[in-house]
């Protein structure tokens, strides 16, 4: 048995997609959770994610996810 690894194309448009809005949204923060600023920086950087349409994207489209 083979596994295909590759991107459908709506997966490759999705990858790309995110990839450029992370790009432009990037908020900076730092890399460990040991960090206090991780901590502070985390609820926005949820919002932006959820605004963006990124955060909860199995969730059901009334509570914001994508289906």
């Amino acid at each position: 048995m083979t596994v295909d690894f590759g991107d459908s194309p709506e997966e490759h448009e999705f990858r790309l997609r995110l990839r450029s809005w992370l790009e432009d949204h990037n908020p900076g923060l730092p890399a460990s959770s040991t960090d206090d600023r991780y901590w502070a920086g985390m609820a926005t950087w949820h919002r932006s994610l959820y605004d963006a349409g990124f955060f909860g994207m199995s969730w059901p489209t009334p509570i914001g996810g994508q289906g």
